[in-house]
């Protein structure tokens, strides 16, 4: 029979990396379409800011989980409740903003709550 494995550490960091990237390269079209305002300058920084951020937290979750999934296992509950705080930062913003973009990355981070939620139970010992 084959060994379960844990699928968020693969699939988070592959979503944060995607993520990082259009961050990066888009920080102008998403300042425009997440505050329905013209900015001021070429780039935005805080934007580029949460994508160095992102790339940093995509590369700690897949360096801990080549390294030693037991630790990783351990540490669900964790990014459980980042996903968890991320969920609800965007429902602020949504509240204030009203964009459809952070909708939809909230529905995303319920899914990766969901999931870190769903392997908690699953490789409970």
């Amino acid at each position: 029979m084959k060994e379960k494995i844990p699928l968020s550490g693969i699939v988070v960091p592959l979503l944060y990396s995607f993520s990082a990237i259009a961050c990066l390269f888009f920080s102008n079209e998403i300042y425009v379409s997440t505050f329905n305002v013209i900015p001021v300058f070429d780039y935005d920084y805080n934007i580029i800011s949460m994508a160095i951020w992102t790339f940093t937290y995509a590369v700690l979750l897949r360096s801990l989980y080549k390294k030693s999934q037991k630790i990783y296992l351990e540490l669900i509950p964790v990014f459980a409740l980042v996903e968890f705080l991320h969920f609800l930062m965007c429902i602020y913003i949504f509240y204030i903003f009203q964009t459809q973009s952070i909708i939809v990355t909230g529905i995303i981070h319920l899914g990766l709550l969901y999931l870190f939620l769903y392997e908690r139970k699953l490789f409970k010992r």
